[in-house]
């Protein structure tokens, strides 16, 4: 039986806490910050997809926060999240799914649901996902 694959988090320490305790009193800061400024109304509409900004949380967690508490509060129940991210890096195809099968995060481990990989005629590339920060962002926060 093949080992799972896990991707370790590139930017870590540097755009969000590494620290479970400090991105979790991180996140809640900023939802307090935020919280009066969201639109839950929007939870009461179908949501197919947002575009999501995607830094250092110092940079784009404030405005980021918005969409998450948004799904978070919708009468929808979503089982896959799919999250289209920029190659920053280079690595690897311009396009691709990644080959591992869980990503690491301070909060633990975020399976990768491969079951819709079959239709998607895409490339995979471990390379070009390994430090790349924009899908990495979302995941504290989903």
């Amino acid at each position: 039986m093949k080992q799972a694959s896990v991707r370790e988090p590139a930017v870590a320490g540097r755009f969000y806490p590494e620290n479970k305790t400090e991105l979790k009193r991180l996140i809640d800061k900023i939802y307090q910050a935020e919280k009066s400024k969201i639109d839950l109304s929007l939870a009461d509409r179908n949501i197919y997809g947002a575009v999501v900004p995607h830094a250092g949380y110092m940079f784009s967690a404030y405005q980021a926060i918005h969409f998450f508490e948004i799904i978070k509060n919708s009468k929808q129940k979503f089982d896959t999240f799919i999250i289209i991210n920029p190659n920053h890096t280079g690595y690897g195809t311009e396009i691709s799914l990644d080959e591992n099968d869980f990503w690491k995060t301070p909060f633990g481990k975020v399976e990768i649901d491969k079951d819709f990989y079959n239709v998607l005629d895409f490339d995979y590339a471990a390379d070009a996902h390994k430090y790349e920060h924009s899908g990495e962002v979302m995941l504290p926060l989903l």
